[in-house]
């Protein structure tokens, strides 16, 4: 089944199977099955649907700013990019643009192994379990004037779905890294 399903057929199942759970609780309130069901049912409905209206605009704010792709959609984006400068130059930019966001903490730097680890906070309102974005700069001497970068922004910890909802959280880490490296590499 293909990213359609997950994001758009997934949140109505998610209200129904809402609705048949609540069914206990206002079985309680109601001491009738048909109507507890009919009422919960509807609930869980009207929830699945709120759920479908937000994954739908997410899915409107990514194509409107980025294209149509179902890659964009998904919550682990890795660019990759060749910066003409040197090596060491290139780490101190890769720092300097990791910095660049807001709220960032770097856990790792080891200029040996090119490896820059950060974590930064998602923007995803009312997500306590992954309520962070991991970021990952990789880099590699092609040779004395050129540098390989790749860049990798994904929910920590890892979700259990390759389609759980960042609401663009990891293409906005990644988009805005690539083009502080592109902008400040052309300026060196």
């Amino acid at each position: 089944m293909g990213w359609r399903f997950h994001l758009l057929l997934k949140p109505l199942l998610a209200g129904i199977l809402f609705g048949l759970f609540i069914t206990v609780w206002i079985f309680t309130i109601y001491r009738s099955f048909f109507k507890s069901l009919v009422l919960s049912l509807s609930i869980g409905l009207l929830f699945g649907l709120s759920l479908l209206f937000a994954n739908l605009t997410h899915i409107k704010i990514i194509e409107r700013k980025h294209g149509k792709s179902p890659g964009l959609l998904k919550s682990n984006q890795t660019k990759d990019l060749e910066l003409s400068i040197p090596y060491d130059k290139a780490f101190e930019l890769c720092i300097s643009s990791v910095k660049s966001l807001k709220k960032v903490k770097i856990k790792e730097l080891n200029r040996h192994l090119g490896k820059i680890v950060a974590i930064k906070p998602s923007k995803i309102p009312l997500d306590w379990v992954y309520n962070r974005d991991i970021i990952t700069i990789e880099l590699r001497r092609i040779d004395d004037s050129r540098t390989s970068v790749r860049i990798s922004s994904k929910p920590f910890p890892d979700p259990p779905s390759e389609y759980y909802i960042d609401y663009g959280s990891n293409l906005e880490n990644v988009e805005k890294i690539s083009e502080y490296l592109t902008k400040n590499a052309r300026n060196s």
